[in-house]
């Protein structure tokens, strides 16, 4: 069971992210006339990179010494997430 909960909570993650990373794209080709496909793709692109940078630095410490590093980094998370 503990198997399937993982797999449930990796679902949920990558639905969130495909969602945040292409309503911005989906909203502005609706509204604005100028918005092209390789600035929907540029966009997504920079969304997957900033969102795991904070990923790797906040949650896993990969740039600030590990695991052990993330509790003093609780201060600076965004928006306290």
């Amino acid at each position: 069971m503990k198997s399937l909960k993982w797999l449930s909570l990796l679902a949920v993650f990558l639905t969130a992210q495909v969602s945040a990373q292409g309503f911005p794209a989906i909203i502005l080709g609706i509204f604005y006339k100028k918005m092209n496909k390789e600035g929907a793709i540029a966009g997504m692109i920079v969304g997957i990179g900033i969102m795991l940078f904070y990923m790797l630095k906040f949650k896993f410490g990969v740039f600030d010494g590990g695991k052990s590093a993330v509790a003093g980094l609780t201060k600076d998370w965004w928006f306290g997430i």
